[in-house]
Formats: C-alpha cells, structure tokens, sequence
C-alpha cells in the first residue's frame, strides 16, 4: 500500500461521512453488524466477502458474505481461505524481524552481507542498501514485474533499469521488487523456501491455516476465487486456484516473489495476525513490535518515507482512530487489515470480487473498515 496523498485522505474522509451506520446503541450489535456489512457489499456488488472485528476485550468475530466461488456456487463460510495480496508483505515481515531477532538478519547492515554479493545503486555506488530500508520501501528501487523467469535476482539488481535516479533512503516508493528481495534475504540466511520459514515461526505456533500458494495451503477446495467486476456485466474469473501458476511450489533462490502478494488466509488467521501486531499475541519481542509500528522516518538514514516496517499509517480518516496496517488488491480480490493500537483493537476485510473505486483504499474495504471500528465503539 503506498502513501495516501492529502487529496486522497480527504476523499476517504468524505466517504466515511456519508456512510451510514446503524444506531448499535438501539439494536442487536452483531444483527446490525451482519446487515450493514450486507448492504455495503451488495451496493458495490461484492462476489464474496469476511469482516474481522478484534474487540479489546472479548472474542474475535467473523461476519461473512455471499459466494467465494461462482461455478460451482460455493459460499464464504467462517473457514473460506482469501488471498490477501499485498497484505502479505505485512504478515511477511513478523518472519523477517523473527530472523532480525535471532541475529541472522540485521536491519541496519548491509544485504550484500546475507545474498554474498554486492548490492549498489547506480545513483549511490557508496552508500549500503539496508534490510530497513527495503521494509519502508525507500531503498531506491522501481516498482517493477516480478517474474520467474527473468532470471537470477543478482542479475536484475545488476540492471540500472530496476533503479530509481535517487540515493537509498532518499524517498519513500511502493516496490514489489524490493519486497521481494527481502525474501530473498530470508531464503539465503535460512535455506529454507519462505512459506516454509513461515510455517515454522509464525502460522504453526498459532495454529494459524495459511500458505503461500494453492499447493502450500491445507485445503485448496476451501479457497475463494478472484473476480472482476465490471458495470453492466457478471463477474468475470481474474484468480483461480486451477489457473496455471497459482500452485507455486519453488526450492529457494528460484523464487523470491512469494513475500509480495501470494499469501492465502481465512478469516481466524487473518485475525491472528492482527493480535501478533497488537503484541497481545507474543509470536515476537514486545520492542520488536513497537519498531514495527514506529515511523522509521530519521531512523537508519530513512529520511521520508511515512512508514512503519511494512506498516502504513491512517491517521484521523476515521473520527478518533490513529490506525497502522496494510491494503491489498490484485487478481480481484481487496483487503484490508489495519489496527488501532491505542485502543488495542482491529478489523481486517477480504473481498474476493467487487466494484472498485480509484482511491488507493478502495471505498468497500474503507466503509467496511469505518463499519468495524464503529461496531467496536458501539
């Protein structure tokens, strides 16, 4: 998720003040839940969706939505799997800082350190690139295509074409490929393929159901598909568990993309993983979260960037919450997963097919975020 421009926090604004949100004081909380989650989804014409409420005190509630595949008919139920795009650089990076913890990474030295090669911007020959500022997205690296087949990562970074014509740390730019170098990083200090580094250190000691990719995920018939939807017409498939590609299954070093958008959870883990960024979950070090969420901006030669580790900031789109998390949208589907940690609450959406706007936090998942956190102060 990239960095929200004041015109486009402003437009968000608007949007939460024209949403109309049910008096929970005088009603059923989780009846009026559900039924404003429905009238959100079927005005923008959502296939399938989950909403997440983590409360302060009390049990995590899940509150689905019409039909995570089209033909054959199969609806979203509690344990329906979503791909949660870019939201898994977020979860992603709770495996990276464990390995930071351990000391096998550093946030501050230099990636050559751990890749066994030297990384350099052609803006900046002298200057170290650094784990911390692949995290903020500062690294002075392009958004570009990641692929398979376009060859061994050293030899991309070798290209003047990936670089920007500023110095690392400069400024802030949203870079899939840099993400996917930090699971490069992860791969070579480790040996080990990233959804196995996962699996090991964040899903399995909280029993959290998750894959990167159909082929690591428990049960490949549970997961949603992606769909585009388009005005006048039905949805159209973009994302299919059988669809060439979506099986990835790559030994490390042949596949540093996984970190970028493939991550599949349903709504428990999707929640789970809130509660590790809350710290009410102790998955890492209670100062390891706290860096996580603390604007790196002044820190290890960052000097703009706006960002948490992975985390971006919300502050005053909804009235009263100052909120820390990550967006996702590719192959149809739109997620959301934010906290507020004053609070210490949170709410997460998964949406696997709707009509979207052109703000960088599509309206549904904006008015599902507003609904959720006014359903938590109700």
């Amino acid at each position: 998720m990239r960095n929200v421009t004041e015109r486009e926090r402003e437009e968000m604004c608007r949007v939460v003040r024209s949403l109309q949100l049910p008096q929970f004081e005088t009603m059923d909380r989780r009846e009026a839940v559900q039924e404003c989650f429905c009238r959100i989804a079927k005005r923008h014409r959502a296939v399938g969706a989950q909403l997440v409420l983590l409360p302060q005190n009390g049990q995590m509630e899940i509150y689905s939505y019409g039909r995570a595949r089209l033909h054959p008919d199969v609806p979203v139920t509690h344990d329906t799997g979503f791909r949660v795009a870019s939201i898994t650089k977020l979860v992603s990076t709770f495996g990276i800082l464990s390995l930071v913890e351990e000391g096998k990474l550093s946030l501050d030295e230099d990636i050559g350190e751990a890749l066994g090669y030297s990384v350099r911007s052609p803006e900046a020959p002298g200057q170290r690139i650094t784990l911390r500022m692949l995290l903020t997205h500062t690294a002075g690296l392009r958004n570009i295509p990641l692929a398979v087949t376009d060859g061994p990562l050293q030899g991309r970074l070798s290209d003047p074409a990936v670089w920007r014509d500023t110095a690392p740390g400069d400024s802030f730019l949203y870079s899939n490929f840099g993400a996917g170098i930090v699971g490069a990083l992860a791969e070579s200090v480790a040996g080990k393929y990233f959804g196995e580094i996962m699996q090991e250190r964040i899903f399995e000691p909280l029993h959290v159901r998750a894959g990167y990719g159909i082929s690591n995920y428990p049960d490949k018939d549970r997961v949603a598909n992606g769909y585009l939807v388009l005005p006048m017409l039905p949805p159209m498939l973009r994302y299919s568990t059988d669809m060439p590609g979506a099986a990835v299954d790559r030994q490390p070093g042949e596949d540093y993309s996984a970190i970028v958008g493939r991550l599949i959870l349903d709504a428990e883990g999707i929640g789970r993983m809130m509660e590790v960024l809350l710290g009410r979950t102790r998955i890492l070090r209670e100062e390891t979260i706290r860096e996580m969420l603390t604007c790196q901006d002044g820190i290890g030669g960052i000097k703009a960037a706006g960002r948490g580790l992975n985390v971006a900031f919300l502050r005053d789109t909804i009235p009263g919450r100052s909120l820390a998390g990550h967006q996702g949208v590719a192959y149809g589907m739109c997620s959301e997963l934010f906290v507020d940690t004053e609070h210490r609450c949170g709410v997460a959406v998964m949406i696997n097919g709707a009509k979207l706007g052109k703000m960088i936090l599509k309206q549904i998942g904006l008015e599902c975020l507003t609904l959720g956190f006014a359903a938590l102060d109700g």
